[in-house]
């Protein structure tokens, strides 16, 4: 790494500690994703290397792919099709879950995907639409100007407490810096409408995964699908963190989880779609940030 000024992450290769401290003359890192978690932050920071990426890649993308989840999830859409298959079709002509006009979407986060999930929802099916930024003021800093980001949220401003009390739909977009530990746990689910079903596409370390399977068991919370994991992949390993989800076949039924795809799509390799044709920002790391991936 001797002799290197500009580093280009690609996919989901982590830039830790050691390696930025193998390249004393690093000066950028460039990452054509929407995020940066597998970037430590500290020790950039502590370098004061800047970090370009592009929030919004995908926008529209991965918006789509948490309306899908909230689709699959609110109209049980993947346990019927399972009981189909299964052959009991006369036994479920009852009402396939709950029309999104009559329920209220919360935000967890603030980020391009989160306003373009939020327009959607309430141009299309009138949702009432909440939303909590616990990383209020780390934001993105504008190319040109070096200022603070500002995005177009449809809703309310909330604060946490009244989020997860009034959601119907709570979809996790999370981009700011990590703090070290899970956002939503034990106490967050409890706080929540038994109704309730949770949305992650954004980032599986927001999440306690032992809490959240106990809260779909004890029927705390009414659903949830993920598309992103604390480890990745998704395995049953013993003693991993994942391992209630991925041996708990039963308690996953009809709840989607899939293999992190959320901002796959043909379009995507399209020539208009290249790195040398992204809107990018710097990011700023604040103050407190905790350490990165080891």
């Amino acid at each position: 790494m001797q002799g290197t000024h500009a580093l280009l992450v690609r996919t989901k290769a982590h830039i830790t500690a050691r390696i930025i401290d193998a390249a004393p003359e690093l000066m950028v890192i460039g990452r054509a994703s929407p995020s940066i978690d597998h970037i430590d932050l500290r020790a950039i920071k502590r370098r004061q290397i800047s970090i370009v990426y592009c929030p919004h890649l995908a926008v529209n993308s991965i918006a789509q792919f948490a309306l899908g989840m909230i689709l699959c999830l609110q109209r049980r859409i993947g346990y019927l099709d399972r009981q189909v298959r299964d052959g009991k079709f006369d036994v479920l002509r009852t009402p396939a879950g709950r029309e999104l006009g009559r329920q209220t979407l919360g935000l967890f986060g603030v980020d391009p995907v989160a306003a373009s999930l939020a327009r959607i929802c309430v141009n299309a099916f009138g949702m009432p639409v909440l939303y909590h930024d616990p990383f209020e003021g780390c934001h993105a800093a504008s190319e040109s100007t070096g200022a603070s980001a500002r995005i177009d949220m449809p809703g309310e401003s909330v604060d946490l407490d009244r989020l997860l009390k009034e959601s119907d739909i709570l979809s996790v977009h999370l981009t700011g810096p990590r703090d070290g530990k899970p956002h939503l746990d034990a106490k967050s689910f409890s706080r929540m409408k038994p109704t309730a079903v949770l949305i992650n596409a954004s980032r599986g370390t927001a999440i306690h995964t032992v809490d959240l399977a106990q809260a779909l068991r004890r029927r705390t919370i009414a659903g949830a699908a993920l598309d992103v994991f604390e480890v990745e992949p998704l395995r049953p390993i013993i003693r991993s963190v994942n391992r209630p989800i991925a041996s708990s076949p039963r308690t996953w039924l009809g709840r989607p989880l899939t293999p992190t795809v959320n901002a796959s799509t043909s379009s995507r390799t399209s020539p208009g779609s290249s790195a040398a044709n992204l809107r990018v920002s710097v990011f700023e790391v604040p103050d407190g940030t905790s350490k990165g991936p080891d």
